[in-house]
């Protein structure tokens, strides 16, 4: 039987995509993890499973990267033609942080923010108390 692009992932045993085994074992676990949530908010759909994979990557690379420069730190020293002190940026910050751009970039299609989410109605809004209520109709006082 043919499975179709667009049908909904109800079991965590049938997220395995195309790229799969090409992960890190940090980005199967974040994959697995985000499969997870959006099987418990009925929203994962099989067509959802390829950008899942590049995200998992894309965030698990930043994650790695970040851990690199907190050992390296931003910046660091060297000596031009001179022997004069220069200062220059740590290139692995650009990358972590153009990493995390990408992975945040593909997870906004999931209504990852709560902004987006509230545009999609995924997130109940927030009730008010008896006591919020009661000051909003008699005013503060």
């Amino acid at each position: 039987m043919a499975t179709k692009t667009n049908e909904f992932i109800t079991k965590l045993e049938d997220c395995e995509s195309t790229g799969w085994a090409d992960l890190s074992a940090r980005a199967k676990q974040l994959y697995k993890d985000k499969c997870r949530e959006l099987i418990e908010t009925g929203e994962l759909r099989r067509i959802y499973l390829p950008t899942l994979i590049s995200w998992a990557h894309h965030y698990a690379r930043g994650l790695k990267l970040a851990k690199e420069v907190e050992a390296e730190g931003d910046t660091f020293t060297i000596f031009n033609r001179n022997g004069d002190e220069v200062i220059c940026a740590n290139p692995k910050v650009k990358m972590m942080n153009d990493a995390f751009k990408m992975a945040d970039k593909l997870l906004l299609g999931f209504g990852s923010t709560v902004e987006k989410a509230r545009r999609l109605g995924k997130q109940e809004p927030k009730k008010k108390t008896a006591l919020e209520e009661f000051k909003e109709r008699h005013g503060k006082r």
